[in-house]
Parts: structure tokens; C-alpha cells; sequence
């Protein structure tokens, strides 16, 4: 029998579910619930595990994941998006607000 592994799970609400990510594999699955999520999460890994060659695992492990808080200064928006018709466009008004237009939505920020 195969020795169990443990790694860091890291779960955030995204819509209507959750989105959990393994950051030592990068590997991330979803669920309608935190529970969910991680249970398929865990399948996912599994199956990784059923498929990958040695190498292919060793190419995508992290061996350390530190989960930390930032803070940033100020207030700011953040996209980050893989989507190539993604089309953002930012102004800055005379008074220093920050006007941001992101497919048909505006923010003032």
C-alpha cells in the first residue's frame, strides 16, 4: 500500500461554488461547497498521482508552500485572467480617481 501525502489546500468562493488549489502541484478542482471542493479536490490529486510519471511530479512540486497575508497599500483592483478577449481600459481623473472599464463595467476606484 502506497503512503499517504499531505498538501496545502487553498480554498476560495468563485461565484456560485468554490475553487480549490493545490499550490504545491497546481493543481485546483471545484465544488458547490468547501467540503465539495475538496473532496474533488482530493480526486483530482489522486488521479494525478494514477497517471504522472516521476517526472512529470517532480517538474510540478513545490516541495514548500507558505500561505501568508499581504498588505497592500492603498485601494486597488487586481484582474488576472487567461482570457484573450479580455479588454481593460484605466483613466485617471484630474482629482486622482482611477477609473477602470472592463467589458461594458465601470468601478471608480
Amino acid at each position: 500500500m502506497k503512503q499517504s501525502r499531505r498538501f496545502t489546500a487553498i480554498t476560495e468562493r468563485e461565484d456560485n461554488g468554490f475553487v480549490a488549489l493545490c499550490s504545491e502541484l497546481d493543481i485546483a478542482s471545484q465544488g458547490l461547497s468547501v467540503e465539495e471542493a475538496r473532496t474533488s479536490l482530493v480526486e483530482a490529486l489522486t488521479l494525478f498521482f494514477e497517471v504522472a510519471d516521476e517526472a512529470e511530479v517532480s517538474r510540478r512540486l513545490h516541495s514548500e508552500a507558505f500561505v501568508t497575508q499581504v498588505e497592500v497599500p492603498g485601494t486597488a483592483t487586481i484582474w488576472v485572467t487567461s482570457d484573450p478577449n479580455f479588454a481593460k481600459t484605466t483613466t485617471t481623473s484630474p482629482g486622482g480617481a482611477l477609473y477602470v472599464q472592463v467589458k461594458g463595467m465601470r468601478g471608480e476606484y
